[in-house]
This record gives structure tokens, C-alpha cells and sequence, in this order.
């Protein structure tokens, strides 16, 4: 056996996959599906994902690789698979590392300038205040200590957060309750 023969066999046995070595996988520059994530896409990972067959529960064709920025929670998933190197699954035809960072490089440089075009989601939610708030806000103006527990109803919880605006209904019963703390 030559020496470079017995240094892959080494390397296999040990574990370190090829690539990392400079092994069989051509460098990125000569990868035919080089600098064209579409290429990478549909050599490598459409057979699998696609609308019929859906292996995994996703279909490429719900992310738009020239702005995988309008679907970003898809797209992160997918960046992520692929930086753990889960995708292509073992045993299936995968392009080098190279190739497969390049890939997910370009979705989060997409996805970043998207993000940094419009930087803020809108304005927050008018909300109303806590119990917790309302008897903050009163020691404070006012320099008097409220028992709020008294007078105001419980709040309700959002997302296991009391301060969540979505869960923070305005009712009769709590105008009245702070119509009364007020008094």
C-alpha cells in the first residue's frame, strides 16, 4: 500500500472525514454548483424535498433562494441543518464542506440584509399596566403605597409573562377596579 493510501485508511479509522484533509470532494472554485446556491439546491437536496415527496416534513419550495428572507424561520431552519452538516443525510450524494457553508452563508447574508432594510417590526402594543406597575408607578408619583392586591384583579398570564400586551384585556371589571384604586 502507498503511504498517501495508508494515511486515508488511518484517517477513516480514526474518524476524521476525508474533506478535512483535503480528501476526494473538489474545492469550491471547481464544484460545478459553485457560487449558485439554486445548483446546490437542486442537485443535492430537491430529490428529497420537494412538494411530493416532502421527506422530512419540508419542500424547498417554500423558500425562494433569491430572497430566503421572506421566509425566514424556514430558512433559519434549513441554515442550521446544514452548518451541523445533517444535511445531506449520511449515505446520501453530498457536495464538499466548502460548497455547503457557501450555501448557508448566502441565505444568512440574504436574510441579514433583509433585516437591516427594515430593522424595526412596528410600533409596540398600547397595553395597560400591571398591578405590579400601577403600585410602582403610584410609590413613585405619588410617594404612597397602594395595596393594589385590594383593589385590582389578578392579571392574567401571556406566554407565562403577566406584562404580555396580548394578554392584558381591558374589561368593565378592571376599568372599575382601577377607577376604584384611583379614588
Amino acid at each position: 500500500m502507498t503511504t498517501r493510501l495508508l494515511a486515508a485508511v488511518g484517517l477513516v479509522l480514526a474518524g476524521t472525514p476525508c474533506w478535512a484533509q483535503g480528501g476526494a470532494p473538489a474545492p469550491l472554485a471547481s464544484h460545478p454548483a459553485a457560487g449558485d446556491p439554486q445548483a446546490v439546491v437542486d442537485r443535492y437536496c430537491a430529490g428529497c424535498h420537494n412538494d411530493r415527496r416532502r421527506s422530512g416534513g419540508f419542500s424547498w419550495t417554500t423558500i425562494d433562494l433569491a430572497d430566503p428572507g421572506a421566509t425566514p424561520v424556514e430558512s433559519e431552519k434549513v441554515i442550521r441543518r446544514v452548518r451541523a452538516g445533517l444535511m445531506p443525510p449520511a449515505g446520501a450524494p453530498r457536495p464538499d464542506r466548502e460548497t455547503l457553508t457557501a450555501l448557508a452563508a448566502s441565505m444568512e447574508d440574504a436574510i441579514d440584509r433583509k433585516a437591516a432594510a427594515a430593522p424595526f417590526a412596528g410600533a409596540p402594543e398600547l397595553r395597560r399596566l400591571t398591578r405590579t406597575e400601577y403600585a410602582n408607578s403610584i410609590r413613585a408619583l405619588l410617594d404612597l403605597d397602594v395595596d393594589v392586591a385590594a383593589l385590582l384583579p389578578p392579571d392574567q398570564l401571556g406566554r407565562n409573562f403577566d406584562n404580555m400586551a396580548e394578554a392584558m384585556a381591558i374589561t368593565p371589571t378592571l376599568v372599575q377596579g382601577y377607577v376604584r384604586a384611583a379614588s
